[in-house]
């Protein structure tokens, strides 16, 4: 049943009928978070899922209070390893429960360490996958790769107040809120590569609250409100790389502030954006634009919507493009609306319509910033 190493949870399930999946992953983690060799005690191994489609019957927590060989022990380094996105799906039915990963919330005890790999979760009527629930107990270096988050009742996946977070090969589609959104608490330290959302009924990417973190290489694709949303990114430090947005309700990539915080800085260098505001996406999520306009049919940029709704709203620019708007919206790759509004562009873009150029469109009040970015040169120290 066990090794040093590793729990296999069909050879564990097989000794236990009568228990649900999520109880035998409770019974697996508990096991793995105490282990005793001689006197010393350890946290951590690896569950192994062989493929097949398991109905939970519940949630399948990692938390801290599988911990009892010693008080705030933090539990670590486990790894859930599947046999693939297609093989193995681990499926909640509809149900209240979701994969868990948090701290105690009545102890400042971290759950560190924690690597979801290789398989499906879906079905979920909360989020499939939720990151850092408790506002205490921290959830820390938490890596998930190639994960696929599916027909959830809200987001696919969701962090909220984690830090040291690695996405590869994450996948979240159709899901009935955000595809991956970070809410709440501060996050910290992510870092997304290779990463999709798709078909979500609102935005494909939420990012709020999250500081010095990247994003490389992603898409958000036929979503029904923005490709990818920014908002409470009270001290900057967000760089989007190469990333891409095409066939979404709103605006590719949508920057914005409200009355309370602010959202400065945030740089996106080399990202696309095709044939967005997309109004065969019917989207259930009002925002300031339309608050405005007090028209659910207006529309959208195809690259950027940048809006300063009372406190400062801020985006960099620098080498991207804009293609393909629809026929029924006008040409415009930009627009940036708030008397505290900043743009600032290296105008090296490329912003492409069969029509005709596509333009940076400013209300009145906005700061727009044209810069020449040069690259530093080296200097030799004696």
């Amino acid at each position: 049943m066990m090794s040093t190493f590793g729990i296999n949870i069909q050879t564990l399930g097989s000794e236990y009928p009568r228990l649900s999946w999520a109880e035998i992953f409770s019974m697996a983690i508990e096991k793995l978070a105490n282990i005793r060799v001689g006197e010393k005690s350890y946290t951590g191994g690896v569950i192994y899922i062989p493929r097949g489609h398991y109905k939970m019957g519940g949630s399948l927590e990692i938390n801290s209070r599988h911990l009892f060989i010693e008080s705030g022990y933090d539990l670590a380094s486990i790894t859930i390893q599947g046999e693939g996105t297609f093989s193995t799906i681990l499926d909640f039915g509809g149900e209240n429960a979701s994969i868990l990963i948090k701290g105690k919330n009545d102890e400042k005890t971290n759950v560190t360490y924690i690597r979801l790999r290789d398989f499906t979760v879906q079905n979920s009527a909360k989020s499939n996958i939720i990151v850092g629930e408790s506002t205490r107990g921290v959830a820390n270096h938490i890596e998930l790769t190639n994960i696929r988050s599916n027909k959830a009742g809200e987001d696919g996946i969701r962090f909220n107040n984690a830090f040291m977070i690695s996405l590869r090969g994450v996948f979240a589609q159709g899901n009935k809120c955000h595809g991956i959104s970070f809410e709440g608490g501060i996050n910290t330290s992510v870092n997304a590569s290779n990463c999709f959302a798709a078909g979500n009924e609102w935005s494909g990417w939420s990012v709020n609250d999250v500081t010095y973190s990247s994003f490389e290489a992603c898409g958000a694709d036929h979503n029904w409100a923005h490709g990818w949303y920014f908002k409470k990114i009270r001290n900057g430090s967000i760089k989007v790389i190469t990333c891409g947005a095409e066939h979404n309700g709103r605006a590719g990539f949508g920057v914005e502030s409200d009355k309370k915080q602010p959202s400065i800085n945030v740089i996106f260098e080399g990202c696309l954006a095709t044939m967005n505001n997309d109004k065969s996406k019917i989207s259930k999520q009002e925002d300031s634009l339309e608050k405005i306009t007090k028209d659910d049919k207006v529309n959208y940029p195809n690259l950027l919507w940048l809006y300063s709704d009372g406190c400062p709203a801020s985006a960099i620019i620098k080498a991207c493009s804009s293609t393909h708007i629809r026929k029924d919206s006008p040409k415009v790759a930009v627009l940036a609306m708030g008397d505290k509004a900043t743009l600032i562009d290296d105008g090296n873009h490329y912003f492409y319509n069969k029509n005709g150029k596509q333009e940076i469109v400013l209300d009145k009040g906005v700061t727009h910033k044209v810069v020449q970015y040069k690259e530093t040169k080296s200097i030799t120290i004696p």
